[in-house]
């Protein structure tokens, strides 16, 4: 997925730089609709809807579940353990045990269901079933997915800035054309893809080594990536330019500070391996969605942020400024640290899975 993203967004960027300055700023919209309309159609007719199949009975839902994991959501069987256990008297410590049962891997869910369970079902407003708040309350419980949430914010001000302004930035304070600021951005997204792929692989050693020390380098990359779009920003425009006169391609200077500032996408395929493992099946989905809502906040909170700050300070202070977002970024990663391998091993105890098998 990682791969593929930055594929799509290093052809966006081509697509727009190219085609932008010779038939007009629409038609890149145009190029790109028709090719995601096929495969929303092809999606469509192809893949089947993974819910559990209509007409079944909760109870037949959940007997499906329990067979089959991979055939229906955890839905089903994160309700019944929840409702199995409002069934049974409550202990003194209510709030640590309602976050066990919730918590714990839905293939279980069949332990916990009563006879009783047609009864309990008519009684149970179905509004209520639905609405899963405390899911979010479940993920703010790690340790780990708060800070991997709150440097989330920061992070995308630094990414947003990269794909929203720097390319506008190379072209009329750098003085380097349209299709060569485009060329710049698109290598870097290509060097994001190999950081990614790289860093992928060398994480899966480090984690499975010592599964804190992984922080270390996402950390490490991340903030790496500082510096070279630092010096990019505050270059001598004929720093950028290639050395012939003619000025047809970005200079290797330029390139290789395009190729250093990929190391940032060292952290994305390796924060989404972590987030599967300090979180159970019943909520891995709930933060992801968070994550892709903080992600969201942050791209679209960047632009303005350093709207603000270019009014104020100008271009180069406000560009450099967003970039170096990054540092947090990089401090919250650090410190998650010391927070991994206790929710790891949260959550081998509620899934009772060997520690190889997370």
């Amino acid at each position: 997925m990682g791969v593929a993203t930055s594929i799509g967004v290093a052809t966006g960027q081509l697509l727009a730089g190219f085609l932008g300055p010779r038939w007009g700023w629409r038609i890149p919209f145009v190029v790109v609709a028709y090719p995601a309309i096929f495969f929303a159609c092809l999606l469509w007719f192809t893949v089947p809807d993974p819910r559990v199949i209509r007409g079944l009975s909760r109870e037949e839902g959940l007997e499906l579940s329990v067979r089959s994991p991979k055939a229906s959501s955890s839905t089903e069987a994160y309700h019944a353990e929840k409702e199995a256990f409002n069934e049974e008297p409550q202990p003194e410590s209510v709030a640590s045990v309602v976050s066990e049962v919730y918590e714990r891997n839905p293939s279980h869910a069949e332990k916990n269901i009563s006879t009783e369970f047609s009864e309990v079902q008519a009684a149970v407003d179905g509004h209520a079933a639905i609405t899963d708040c405390n899911r979010f309350g479940l993920v703010w419980r790690g340790t780990s997915n708060r800070i991997f949430l709150c440097q989330a914010v920061p992070g995308c001000i630094a990414w947003s800035t990269v794909t929203t302004f720097v390319p506008d930035y190379l072209h009329k304070e750098q003085g380097l054309s349209v299709e060569n600021a485009t060329v710049l951005v698109s290598f870097f997204g290509a060097s994001c893809l190999l950081w990614a792929l790289l860093g992928a692989t060398i994480g899966q050693r480090i984690y499975h080594r010592n599964k804190g020390h992984l922080a270390y380098l996402m950390a490490a990359c991340t903030s790496s990536a500082v510096l070279p779009f630092l010096l990019l920003i505050n270059s001598q425009p004929e720093a950028l330019s290639s050395s012939d006169g003619t000025g047809a391609w970005p200079s290797c200077w330029a390139l290789s500070l395009a190729f250093l500032g990929g190391a940032a996408a060292v952290t994305n395929p390796n924060l989404k391996g972590l987030l599967m493992n300090v979180n159970t099946s019943a909520t891995r989905g709930t933060v992801f969605s968070l994550v892709t809502l903080t992600d969201d906040v942050g791209k679209g909170l960047g632009p303005e942020v350093v709207a603000f700050f270019v009014e104020a300070f100008g271009r180069r202070s406000a560009l450099s400024g967003a970039v170096s977002c990054w540092l947090l970024c990089a401090v919250f990663l650090y410190v998650s640290r010391w927070t991994i391998v206790n929710d790891v091993l949260r959550v081998e105890r509620l899934e009772k899975l060997p520690s190889d098998a997370v």
